[in-house]
């Protein structure tokens, strides 16, 4: 037991002198796209590190072939995959590539396709399948399976009344084994097929399939789920980094590092973000350009009439008798219209929610700008309720830290308030905790991570937020997972700043 615990320990102490002495090198940027570079390929934007022609790309893995005459005209040359936009999430502060996926079929009559053609191998590759995918099968008495993934055991299993594929029409678009299933990926996930099973040898033997989808195209893109059966391929959201030994860029104030560590292949890997209060391209030298937000209308209404005063990274309100101040983000506290929120969660429909509690009922929704988004809707309050809502969003509007959730805005104008943050897909660290019928148990190391960053997230509340923010009620089912197992702490309700204290709260 000694020599187990001393050798975790010292793998663990050698994973981390190891990160700081790349980190330790991290001091001069040596790429950039050249100026005489294509920076688009048809109506497809290839922003560096990904690029066109000699001398316009990190390496191999990024270089992008263009064809102008093909839909979509843009296929990543290596690792041969059609991309069809390179899409960057604000929710998520990242960049995505949108890429064709197979559909894989089984026993369907006339469309039967060799799996062995479908296969997505993207092994060895600095490529792998985004977390906000989702694994979807369809058919009756079907058992579909990722294939080539052992020893995991990755799917899931339909059934239907009938011998249609999708059985009765399911106007939710939700996978819940009655019509089709769905389940999460594995993190990192390089290699795709299928392989299917029946459930029962006496029940229907109709047409089968599964694919790896993201889950909003699909949502927004399939009305009729059978027109599946016509289809090669369906759009799914691919992740990258890094390669470890790549030179990173120059650390800044502008731009923030992510290091990945994948414990299967025990590899190192970089992806870079501009900070909150920029804008830009994280790889080009200087990419990351400071936002003004003063220019931003909603910047002007929340300083009242004091004057906005924009400053690298942030603004502030000066010549107020009141003292406000607002860290910078893409993201700032915005005023909903009732309209707005009613289209976001189709008026609130029960079969968008996806929580509930003593405070009152959470839903899932989506932003005219295709943002997804949660809504809290609180019950009705006594005055010590009102109180916990107005620290809320007092202390939600000052904070901006990746560990930490993040208010997008409220509404205010009904006797019950609602909040809406940004959407956290993966749950909370309690039931990967505590549920047994979790699929996927974490491990070791991603429980040590997500401690770090919760840790991380108190001490920049404590020591490093304009004002000292002191949490009082952390617990696992308060510490969000994002698609990447990332903590966020969230439930702010009844959290004590010494401003708002001194204020009379």
């Amino acid at each position: 037991m000694v020599v187990i615990i001393a050798s975790s320990f010292t793998f663990l102490l050698l994973l981390i002198i190891n990160i700081a002495l790349v980190l330790a090198t991290t001091s001069i940027a040596i790429f950039g796209a050249k100026d005489w570079c294509k920076d688009s390929c048809g109506n497809v934007s290839v922003p560096y590190p990904f690029g066109i022609g000699p001398d316009c790309f990190l390496n191999s893995w990024f270089e992008v072939s263009c064809n102008e005459s093909s839909t979509p005209p843009t296929i990543l040359k290596k690792i041969n995959m059609e991309v069809f936009n390179f899409s960057y999430d604000l929710g998520y502060g990242r960049e995505y590539l949108r890429v064709k996926s197979p559909v894989i079929l089984h026993n369907c009559s006339g469309r039967e396709r060799e799996t062995k053609n479908q296969t997505v191998d993207l092994t060895g590759s600095p490529f792998f399948y985004s977390g906000r995918n989702k694994f979807i099968a369809a058919g009756c008495n079907n058992k579909a399976l990722i294939a080539r993934i052992k020893p995991r055991i990755v799917g899931c299993e339909s059934t239907c009344n009938g011998d249609t594929l999708f059985g009765t029409s399911n106007p939710n678009k939700t996978c819940n084994g009655s019509t089709c299933c769905e389940t999460i990926i594995p993190l990192y996930l390089q290699t795709f097929n299928a392989s299917f099973e029946s459930k029962t040898s006496s029940g229907p033997q109709g047409s089968k399939l599964a694919f790896v989808v993201d889950e909003e195209w699909l949502n927004f893109n399939i009305t009729n789920p059978s027109d599946l059966l016509n289809m090669d391929s369906v759009l799914a959201l691919i992740d990258w980094a890094l390669p470890n030994g790549s030179t990173p860029l120059i650390s800044s104030e502008s731009v923030q590092t992510y290091v990945m560590y994948t414990s299967e292949s025990s590899n190192i890997s970089w992806r870079y973000v501009c900070s909150d209060g920029y804008r830009g391209n994280p790889y080009l030298p200087i990419g990351c350009q400071d936002i003004d937000e003063c220019e931003e209308e909603r910047h002007k209404i929340s300083c009242g009439d004091a004057t906005c005063v924009n400053v690298p990274g942030f603004y502030r309100c000066e010549g107020s008798k009141t003292w406000i101040i607002a860290l910078g983000s893409l993201e700032k506290t915005k005023i909903f219209t009732s309209k707005e929120l009613d289209k976001a969660t189709n008026n609130f429909n029960n079969n968008r929610v996806v929580g509930q509690g003593g405070q009152g009922t959470v839903y899932k929704g989506m932003l005219a700008d295709g943002r997804i988004v949660v809504v809290k809707k609180s019950i009705a309050m006594v005055v010590e309720e009102v109180e916990h809502f107005i620290i809320e969003v007092l202390i939600l509007s000052q904070v901006n830290h990746r560990n930490v959730v993040k208010l997008l805005g409220c509404f205010l104008e009904t006797e019950v308030p609602l909040l809406v943050y940004e959407f956290i897909s993966n749950g909370t660290l309690f039931q990967y905790l505590h549920d047994k019928s979790e699929e996927f148990p974490l491990s070791w190391e991603t429980r040590l991570r997500i401690a770090k960053e919760t840790a991380e997230a108190l001490w920049y509340l404590h020591s490093s937020a304009s004002i000292p923010i002191y949490h009082r009620d952390i617990k696992s089912s308060n510490i969000l997972l994002d698609e990447k197992f990332k903590a966020k702490v969230s439930d702010f309700g009844t959290s004590r700043s010494i401003h708002y204290t001194n204020i009379g709260f």
